[in-house]
């Protein structure tokens, strides 16, 4: 059974499956299109990335499972689903900045220490790795802030946010069962 399939037969699943399809799913491939600036050559993180996952996520998640899931919960889970890479695009939350991105670029500028690069070509490295090992978390604070642009707007609250960006951390280095 697909997720989206189960969700719909749940009471609020069909406006909720809308407000997925449409909405979040909408305008979660306007920025994720946008990967490819800061990572021309890196795998593709588009809206079809995104739709993989949730292909993956049908035949992951048991059917059993899917079933006792609420409403809610579904619609949580492939919300994040379509937004959990959205940390990769550059302005998402905003390009790195602060004190972690400060000692990251000090200690990376270090170690680069004698190789030859052309003007800037080392702040492009340093941001693109920066960018990729912090994404998840990058994810979660964009959903947080951005919950009502995403159109995660079901419950009208920034409760919503809160609970897709966490889950959407998740999906790596954070392990969510602390």
């Amino acid at each position: 059974m697909k997720v989206l399939d189960v969700l719909r037969d749940k009471p609020r699943g069909p406006e909720f499956v809308q407000r997925l399809t449409s909405d979040i799913r909408r305008n979660a491939s306007y920025q994720l299109d946008h990967v490819r600036d800061l990572f021309p050559l890196f795998t593709d993180h588009s809206i079809r990335h995104s739709d993989g996952v949730l292909e993956i996520l049908d035949w992951l998640l048991p059917d059993e499972i899917k079933i006792q899931l609420n409403e809610w919960k579904l619609y949580f889970l492939v919300a994040a689903t379509y937004l959990h890479d959205i940390g990769m695009v550059e302005g998402c939350p905003e390009p790195p900045s602060g004190a972690e991105w400060e000692e990251f670029f000090r200690v990376y500028e270090q170690e680069a220490l004698g190789q030859k690069a052309p003007d800037g070509a080392l702040l492009l490295r340093a941001k693109r790795e920066f960018i990729r090992a912090t994404h998840h978390l990058r994810s979660e604070a964009h959903i947080k802030l951005a919950w009502q642009t995403l159109g995660l707007t079901a419950s009208g609250t920034g409760g919503e946010g809160a609970i897709v960006g966490r889950i959407a951390a998740g999906h790596r280095k954070l392990n969510l069962a602390r």
